[in-house]
């Protein structure tokens, strides 16, 4: 069954739309003001890499968080010594590293979107494989890394390579 209505249209007209439709032309609409945002390079998410945080003025510059940034590198080096992702979770584990939720709970609360943890220095290796494979550390800005297909579904797929807005030397890289 489909319901009508009415809208206000350009000019002061009125329209009438389905409102299947009138939901797709706004999710339309949402996501090309995301589009050109990213375009311009400017971030859309609050999603900030560890070892960075944001300053409140300036919010889509990444600054380098010297204490979280050594941990960074710490990973980095240990898979360059070999180690894969779960051993370099266990070595985290056993110095007694904080994970990087509980770290910015602690130190960025502002850029926090911390979720639930059990205990507060046990790493996993998904979380080192994350850190592994992330461009940010580069210096790079990427954007667009997941994508809904269906304005539907609340489904979001992880974007292909030509898909990624990649912007280079955008900030300070933490390893090189």
């Amino acid at each position: 069954v489909w319901a009508f209505f009415f809208v206000q249209g350009k000019e002061g007209s009125v329209v009438e739309r389905k409102d299947g439709w009138y939901a797709k032309d706004t999710s339309k609409k949402i996501k090309a003001v995301f589009k050109a945002r990213m375009r311009d390079g400017k971030r859309g998410s609050g999603d900030i890499p560890y070892g960075y945080y944001r300053k409140p003025e300036d919010k889509q510059t990444l600054y380098v968080d010297e204490a979280s940034a050594s941990v960074v590198r710490c990973i980095f080096q240990l898979a360059c010594d070999g180690m894969g992702a779960t051993a370099i979770a266990d070595t985290l584990s056993e110095d007694k590293v904080l994970i990087p939720s509980v770290y910015a709970r602690q130190n960025h609360p502002e850029d926090c979107q911390c979720t639930n943890y059990h205990d507060p220095y046990t790493w996993n290796a998904t979380t080192v494989g994350y850190i592994l494979n992330r461009r940010e550390y580069l210096g790079h800005t990427v954007l667009g890394k997941t994508t809904r297909d269906n304005f539907k579904t609340k489904r979001k797929r992880i974007a292909n390579e030509d898909e990624l807005l990649v912007f280079y030397n955008t900030h300070e890289a933490i390893i090189d």
